[in-house]
């Protein structure tokens, strides 16, 4: 008769969910480009989802998804007028941040993104970002939104205000 061995008693347990504790990247970049291509975006470099690890899961799968936005829309690939409005918006209101912020005119830098209301209303009326049918410019089109999002974070956080 085989010996019957009592379940140990486990004092804790270690989770590693973002590969802090273990080297994990191949398997970590492996899921994050698994979780892009469900929702049509271009997979990410392992070096890059590397770069993305540490202080938690909710953490690695924002960078992942911020990080395939980054870097500016391709103006060829803006194909409606509210687009180009609002690409266009977006570069004067960046001028304008440039020097307000550079003085400490944070009164200034926030009176440059008035410019950004009718452009950036006329787009969300107007315009589909998630088109199904053509993932560049689904892609292009969330770039854009990533650009307003960090010309205002250019300012300040507007995450942490409440209400």
């Amino acid at each position: 008769m085989p010996k019957i061995v009592p379940p140990l008693r486990v004092k804790a347990v270690a989770v590693d969910l973002d590969g802090t504790m273990l080297d994990t990247v191949e398997d970590l970049a492996i899921a994050v480009n698994m979780m892009l291509e469900r929702i049509g975006r271009a997979p990410l470099d392992q070096t890059l989802v590397r770069n993305f690890v540490g202080k938690g899961i909710n953490n690695l799968v924002e960078r992942s998804l911020v990080g395939a936005l980054e870097g500016k829309p391709d103006p060829a690939l803006l194909e409606q007028a509210e687009e180009e409005a609002v690409a266009s918006a977006l570069a004067e209101v960046e001028r304008a941040l440039k020097p307000a912020l550079a003085a400490e005119d944070f009164a200034g830098a926030m009176a440059a993104f008035a410019g950004l209301r009718v452009p950036i209303d006329a787009f969300f009326d107007k315009v589909t970002v998630n088109v199904t049918d053509k993932p560049e410019l689904r892609l292009n089109r969330l770039k854009l939104l990533n650009q307003i999002r960090a010309t205002m974070d250019s300012v300040a956080d507007f995450s942490k205000i409440e209400g």
